[in-house]
């Protein structure tokens, strides 16, 4: 029990401070996108759910491409630690992620869910590919691409701006 009032204080300290400092705010969205991938290690589906994708699109377009190398670095890294068993395709989920950084950085602010949208396509082509290549089933490579590219859709329509603003 003190243990968890401890986190709790830590918490709230970082939440004051995320108020005017930008990066801690960042570290907290990251950490948050990160723990958006724990579904998969719980459930043992692979449902494109994530906001990883989302955070280092907004990251990359608003402080630049060395800001979404680390975002895309710690959301997914963490994220594939709390969401999957270590393997090898890990390593391929990450230099995936740095393509998001890549994609994104073309692209201007007013322009967040075409960025996020192709960023997805970008990511889901890779990721798809290595697994088809490595002999895993294909409908859970198809069913992950598709519910991947419809949630990002919907997160990057809804929450994006919203997000945006708050980073």
């Amino acid at each position: 029990m003190r243990f968890w009032i401890h986190i709790a204080i830590i918490l709230i300290i970082l939440a004051v401070l995320a108020l005017f400092n930008f990066k801690i705010r960042l570290f907290l969205f990251a950490l948050l996108a990160s723990f958006s991938l724990l579904h998969n290690r719980i459930t043992q589906n692979y449902i494109g759910f994530e906001l990883c994708t989302l955070l280092t699109v907004i990251a990359t377009l608003k402080y630049g491409f060395a800001t979404g190398i680390f975002v895309a670095l710690f959301s997914f890294g963490l994220g594939l630690i709390f969401g999957t068993e270590p393997e090898p395709g890990i390593l391929i989920c990450l230099l995936a992620s740095l393509l998001i950084v890549i994609v994104s950085s073309f692209f201007d602010s007013k322009d967040l869910l075409v960025a996020g949208m192709l960023s997805t396509l970008v990511y889901d082509l890779v990721i798809s590919t290595f697994y088809y290549s490595t002999g895993s089933n294909p409908f859970t490579i198809l069913s992950f691409s598709v519910t991947h590219l419809l949630l990002n859709f919907l997160i990057f329509k809804s929450l994006g701006s919203f997000f945006f603003s708050l980073i």
